[in-house]
């Protein structure tokens, strides 16, 4: 089914996308959501008539979108996590983590949707954190995970 974004959905598009989608998916999510229209001639023609006033709006979402990455890209937070002396954690660091740390260490508020990680966290080690804060901006900071000795554990000599 072809329907016409009139949001933003992270996976399919931007406002005033034409996208086929499942018709499971339109009819019983996005739809019902307010997210998108299924495209008929009426509300292709109506997207016509929006499309300068979507793009003015489009233009000036990526350009904050831009400001924001600045105040990301290229920059290294560091977080301290209970590991094996091999260099496994005791657990992994998760979005959530990575969120709070962000908001600690370079005090910027960031939505735990907009960050994307490549593989799981898991072993100590320097990791690429990307930050998707528009579908056209991605931010990238290195999150540098490290050992700490496990609380009870063996004290060195």
């Amino acid at each position: 089914m072809q329907v016409v974004l009139k949001e933003d959905v992270i996976s399919l598009g931007v406002e005033g996308d034409i996208v086929n989608v499942a018709d499971g998916y339109a009819r019983n999510y996005l739809v019902p959501k307010g997210l998108a229209a299924e495209a008929t001639p009426g509300v292709l023609k109506d997207l016509e008539y929006r499309n300068k006033a979507i793009a003015k709006k489009e233009e000036t979402r990526v350009a904050a979108a831009e400001k924001e990455a600045k105040k990301f890209e290229g920059k290294k937070i560091k977080i301290e996590v209970e590991a094996t002396e091999e260099g496994t954690l005791y657990g992994s660091v998760n979005i959530g983590d990575i969120a709070k740390l962000i908001e600690e260490k370079l005090k910027e508020t960031v939505d735990k949707s907009k960050i994307v990680l490549t593989d799981h966290i898991k072993e100590v080690g320097t990791y690429p954190v990307t930050i998707r804060l528009h579908p056209k901006v991605e931010a990238k900071l290195n999150l540098e995970v490290v050992g700490k000795e496990k609380a009870g554990g063996k004290a060195s000599e």
